[in-house]
């Protein structure tokens, strides 16, 4: 329940629009913090029981949100990282392109809250990232995220 109330409060400060970036950072990264904390490796993907279709099509996306995505799976796809260190260094990556994405929304409405149902995850997994203490809790959640963001394109355009 606990969990429940702390995504809602996210949701809810994300609806107050993405033009409060840095408060909406914030939120975002002490939230999933604290949700990776609560978290076992399976509920991971539960946010796709949550997301929705805009009426069996898909969501418009602005274009500087798919553009950040893009970029965060290319440099997923050229990633090489062989130690806790390299894996460190893609989440630091990762959340500066994520940050972009939120500065740069412009979307509104449902689109824009089934963004949040995407993003907040995905943060929650770059946040995991970076704080890994092993070579192999690093490639499995970089696997995650590759295949997070992946997922986008069934949901967005």
């Amino acid at each position: 329940m606990k969990k429940i109330a702390m995504l809602g409060l996210v949701l809810l400060t994300s609806l107050m629009g993405c033009k409060e970036t840095q408060k909406e950072e914030t939120t975002i990264t002490e939230q999933t913090a604290v949700e990776h904390k609560e978290k076992s490796h399976g509920d991971q993907n539960n946010w796709m029981s949550q997301i929705q279709l805009d009426n069996g099509s898909k969501w418009k996306a602005n274009i500087e949100t798919t553009e950040g995505l893009q970029a965060m799976s290319s440099r997923i796809a050229e990633d090489e990282s062989n130690s806790i260190k390299n894996y460190k260094q893609l989440a630091s990556d990762l959340n500066d392109l994520k940050n972009k994405i939120i500065k740069e929304c412009t979307m509104e409405g449902e689109s824009h809250d089934n963004l949040h149902v995407f993003l907040v995850p995905l943060a929650d997994k770059i946040e995991a990232l970076g704080e890994v203490n092993s070579v192999h809790e690093g490639a499995v959640i970089t696997r995650d995220i590759r295949e997070h963001l992946e997922v986008y394109y069934n949901y967005f355009n």
